[in-house]
């Protein structure tokens, strides 16, 4: 978009039009009178055609990318707290190195995960992704 006063708000304003809420900005880059911004959006899918048509109606505004975030947007804030509090709780090494393994899968959505040991070239443990795993599933710790 434009860098200049108000062309954010203006975005802003058409996205609020369709009854959509921001709930994140983070301003990539400026440079050369344009700005890069990343908007978290929360909309209904059945608006998001209106939604797109409806920001790109503001002056000198381009949408590059749309992802949709199947579980809603997280707060990494919390998810940090979630990280420490699962490694304050492991007893053993072995544990510990689940819980790790278990809480990166959760955090960066990956479909798994495998802690390796470079030198002895062992696998200390895994864990599959949030979306293939029982709520009550752990990840697993192979022992030497």
């Amino acid at each position: 978009m434009p860098d200049r006063p108000g062309a954010l708000g203006a975005v802003a304003s058409r996205i609020g039009a369709v009854r959509a809420d921001v709930v994140a900005i983070e301003i990539l880059t400026r440079a050369d009178g344009r700005a890069m911004d990343e908007i978290a959006v929360e909309v209904d899918r059945d608006l998001l055609p209106l939604l797109l048509a409806e920001i790109e109606e503001v002056d000198g505004v381009v949408v590059e990318e749309v992802r949709t975030l199947p579980n809603g947007m997280r707060d990494r804030r919390l998810d940090a707290y979630r990280t420490a509090a699962a490694l304050l709780e492991a007893r053993t090494p072995q544990e510990l190195l689940a819980a790790l393994a278990l809480r990166v899968a959760d955090e960066l959505e990956s479909s798994w995960v495998a802690i390796l040991d470079t030198e002895s070239e062992l696998l200390l443990a895994t864990a599959p992704s949030a979306a293939r795993r029982s709520p009550s599933a752990k990840a697993n710790a192979i022992r030497n």
